[in-house]
């Protein structure tokens, strides 16, 4: 759908950010750890996360400290033949699980136009990462998959789209964390903070930013230099990601992700109320409320989330009337169009 002009992403601290994280992600690809990494087993921690490029993911590029307390799987694939990916059970899992501390990344060696093709017929409803060295890092060829643990270690890996199954994967979320849309207001300062910031950086990493905010504004008048130093620093760094977030959900909405943006943007607007960080996040969530073709985006999305969990528990053919009754109440919406291009063709 199309925003309001109003809606324009700011450009402030997340041009910035996006300038780091572009840099980052260049020297990551140039360093030698092809080498130096070995391909991790299981029982131990896991090393690294990384991709290029990011779709369907809002807030600071995922990360391994970014996901503490919360399970992952890695989903390693290359775009050239979907059907050996093993989509519907990877989407299966994500809502079976997603709920319940399981946090579903899919990663691929191939370049950012070659996903945004692939997603184009393919409707991922979890973040998926391009132009990623990881599968040769963790020697997986062009398919496989990862479970990582709360603690951050190896669960399970095997070589093949289609390796976790659902025991696997409730050993792991027994103890994991049930974060929802908090998970992408998380923040992960850098190591080495002074002692005085702990309780601010436990705050920023658990996305508790309003708090967050108000412990670094006390330690901004602290009597001892560096400890002021590193909350400014902090401080800044805080209002970076507010402002990525935002940019995130505007990218999402662009893209069609209503719902998905929406949880983020309520959540963020939620933690920040009355708080001047929030003050965009007010204004476009109003904006949002006052768009009639928003809302009918939503109302559209929501109908297909629960016509897409019928369909896992009662089958394709149970459910294809529902679908051409989506398309024909709201033909001109993003729901519409996924019923359209990847539902109904394919007779599961």
């Amino acid at each position: 759908m199309s925003l309001p002009n109003a809606l324009e992403p700011r450009l402030l601290y997340a041009d910035r950010m996006t300038i780091r994280a572009n840099l980052l992600s260049a020297a990551l690809l140039m360093l030698p750890f092809a080498a130096d990494l070995s391909a991790q087993s299981e029982g131990e921690r896991a090393e690294i996360i990384h991709a290029r490029d990011w779709f369907r993911w809002i807030g600071e590029d995922p990360k391994l400290e970014s996901f503490e307390g919360r399970a992952v799987l890695l989903h390693f694939f290359v775009c050239k033949e979907p059907k050996n990916s093993n989509w519907l059970g990877v989407m299966r899992h994500h809502r079976e699980f997603g709920g319940k501390g399981l946090q579903v990344l899919a990663i691929t060696p191939d370049d950012a136009a070659a996903v945004a093709t692939l997603l184009e017929e393919f409707p991922l409803p979890f973040p998926v990462g391009a132009g990623s060295p990881m599968n040769s890092k963790w020697d997986m060829g062009e398919y496989g998959q990862v479970l990582i643990d709360a603690k951050g270690e190896v669960f399970y890996r095997a070589g093949a789209s289609n390796a976790v199954w659902d025991g696997k994967i409730v050993k792991v979320i027994r103890n994991a964390e049930r974060l929802g849309a908090r998970a992408h207001l998380r923040l992960t300062p850098e190591e080495g903070q002074p002692k005085k910031l702990k309780k601010a950086v436990e705050l920023l990493r658990g996305g508790e930013l309003a708090k967050a905010d108000a412990a670094l504004q006390k330690l901004m008048e602290s009597s001892k230099e560096g400890e002021r130093a590193a909350a400014s620093s902090l401080r800044e760094a805080l209002e970076a990601h507010v402002d990525q977030v935002m940019a995130g959900v505007r990218r999402e909405l662009e893209r069609g992700e209503v719902l998905f943006a929406r949880a983020v943007l309520e959540e963020l607007t939620l933690d920040l109320k009355k708080h001047t960080l929030g003050e965009d996040a007010r204004s476009l969530l109003a904006e949002l409320e006052a768009n009639s073709a928003h809302a009918e985006e939503v109302e559209a999305a929501e109908t297909l989330e629960g016509i897409v969990d019928a369909f896992f528990r009662r089958g394709w053919e149970k459910n294809k009337e529902r679908w051409e009754r989506l398309i024909e109440s709201h033909p001109a919406t993003r729901a519409a169009d996924v019923a359209r291009r990847f539902w109904l063709p394919r007779p599961w």
